[in-house]
């Protein structure tokens, strides 16, 4: 019998975030939670390394800025009891 608690965790689906995943032998995958924002692949904006000597990896990225939308004006509300 499964533990029906247990579904309905990971069942729950989280649009704000995603998970950065990094697996390696004999280490276990770990897991970085991040913005769901697209990631800028510039070359001076997502840089990687792997340093064999002292078996260190880095990794540095950058997010996109949001364009603010320009939303039409809102229209005045007419005034109850008023003639033109």
């Amino acid at each position: 019998m499964t533990n029906s608690s247990m579904l309905i965790q990971f069942a729950i689906i989280n649009v704000i975030i995603r998970y950065l995943l990094f697996a390696a032998d004999p280490y276990e995958t770990i897991a970085f939670k991040i913005p769901n924002k697209e990631i800028e692949r510039g070359e001076s904006r997502f840089f990687t390394h792997w340093d064999r000597d002292k078996l260190v990896f880095t990794l540095q990225l950058f997010f996109k800025e949001r364009q603010s939308m320009q939303r039409p004006a809102i229209p005045p509300m007419p005034v109850v009891g008023q003639r033109a």
